[in-house]
C-alpha cells in the first residue's frame, strides 16, 4: 500500500489528505487502518480499505537528511541501511524555517517530513504515473 525508499521517497497507492482535526483521527470510526501515534495523539492513520493516508500535520518534500537528522522532537523515524533518517513523522510541533517557510515557521505534529518527493495515486508506478 504504501513505501519508502533508501532516499526518502514515498510511495503510496491512494490518496493523502493534510491537516485532519485530531478529534477525527481518533476513535474507532474507520474499518482498518495503520496508525502511528503519539503524545496521547494520534498523528497519522491508514485507511486500509479505501488505502487514504489521513495526516494532522503537512506534507514536506525534499528536506535536506541533515536537517531531518537534526529534528528533536519524538518521532517515528525511517531510516535506511546506513542508518541515515530519510523521513519522519513528527508526535510534537516544532520552529524550523527551513522546513516550514511560512511564518511561525512551525512544523505541526502528524506532519509527513520527507528527504525525497511523494508519489500519490492509485498506479504508484513513478514511470508511468508520477514522472521521475
Amino acid at each position: 500500500m504504501a513505501s519508502f525508499d533508501s532516499v526518502g521517497n514515498f510511495v503510496l497507492e491512494g490518496g493523502l489528505v493534510e491537516s485532519i482535526p485530531s478529534q477525527y483521527l481518533y476513535g474507532t470510526m474507520f474499518y482498518k487502518a495503520f496508525v502511528i501515534s503519539g503524545a496521547a495523539k494520534i498523528v497519522t492513520k491508514t485507511l486500509i480499505p479505501s488505502q487514504m493516508m489521513l495526516i494532522a500535520g503537512k506534507l514536506y518534500e525534499n528536506v535536506p537528511v541533515v536537517q531531518l537528522g537534526g529534528v528533536s522532537v519524538a518521532s517515528f523515524r525511517i531510516k535506511n541501511a546506513a542508518g541515515i533518517t530519510v523521513a519522519l513523522v513528527n508526535s510534537e510541533a516544532f520552529t524550523n524555517a527551513n522546513i516550514e517557510p511560512t511564518s511561525p515557521y512551525t512544523v505541526p505534529a502528524g506532519s509527513l517530513i520527507l528527504a525525497g518527493r511523494a508519489f500519490l495515486g492509485y498506479d504508484p508506478d513513478r514511470e508511468s504515473s508520477q514522472g521521475e
